[in-house]
């Protein structure tokens, strides 16, 4: 079965609605479903969500994806959500067949939402998630913790359940998954190099981020790490040439943010891509 749970609450400040509304929207039903998707089931107001499988197995693993249905008005976030929100978390307990799993993220859009930067996206989007997995049909059992907000947030609880077919692939939802991994940020390839060094300047509560040249548009760039919690505001061209900063937000701790490895993604040309870059003395980016 689908339980579907929900609370309202305000973006900013968070704030219960009324126990009849959230009860409204508390409870949906669903039969374990098999083939390339489960059916669609609503999450919020005019929000809807949904599990799709490409039903194809590569070297032990494969390719799901969670698919929100949502106008643009609508928006859910990003595996940084920014100083507001709730990323997306899963789990899947009960599931058979399943060893491990990662969720790939499309690039995201920043924007300042009631005085706060978030990272975000509007409207449909497929979120790839694959999975490494034994046999030929595992059964996925996935929970989901997201955040959905418009007017309101309503953090949404949900699980699902899929029964996987490997033996015969799903071409549609495999192309739409394809279609979505497109989006995801991938290591920079190319010949030029962007970024020297990153360093963390805690006096002014920043990070520096040397440029390899004073032509590269760095205005899409996202500052980010592995710690979901450590928030960096969008770029800002510093006074010291060649390097740009990004202001820490928030309350999280400076002292591992001398050690980090942190990851710079971006939008260019050719789509987006990413650096790891890992910090440097402050006194390396010069100036």
């Amino acid at each position: 079965m689908f339980l579907l749970r929900t609370a309202y609450c305000n973006t900013s400040p968070m704030r219960l609605l009324s126990p009849l509304t959230a009860l409204m929207a508390l409870f949906a039903l669903q039969t374990p479903a098999a083939g390339g998707e489960t059916p669609w089931q609503d999450i919020a107001p005019q929000a809807s969500a949904r599990l799709v499988s490409s039903d194809v197995l590569k070297d032990g693993r494969t390719m799901l994806a969670l698919e929100l249905s949502m106008p643009e008005t609508t928006w859910t976030y990003w595996r940084v959500p920014g100083e507001t929100g709730i990323p997306l978390q899963l789990e899947f307990e009960g599931s058979k067949g399943v060893s491990a799993f990662e969720v790939k993220w499309p690039f995201p859009v920043r924007e300042v939402i009631y005085g706060f930067v978030d990272h975000i996206y509007r409207g449909d989007i497929v979120l790839p998630v694959e999975l490494s997995v034994q046999g030929e049909r595992p059964f996925v059992a996935m929970q989901a913790v997201l955040g959905v907000c418009s007017d309101i947030c309503v953090p949404v609880f949900a699980n699902f359940e899929l029964e996987l077919n490997l033996e015969r692939r799903d071409r549609s939802q495999s192309l739409r998954i394809n279609q979505a991994m497109a989006r995801v940020p991938i290591p920079w390839d190319q010949q030029t190099d962007i970024v020297e060094a990153v360093a963390f300047d805690q006096p002014n509560q920043r990070v520096l981020v040397r440029l390899s040249s004073p032509d590269v548009d760095f205005s899409s760039m996202i500052l980010s790490t592995q710690n979901p919690s450590i928030v960096f505001g969008p770029p800002q061209k510093s006074q010291i040439e060649g390097v740009v900063s990004f202001p820490k937000l928030g309350e999280s701790g400076d002292d591992e943010l001398y050690e980090l490895s942190y990851i710079i993604s971006f939008m260019s040309a050719l789509g987006p891509y990413e650096i790891r870059q890992d910090a440097v003395s402050l006194a390396d980016i010069g100036g």
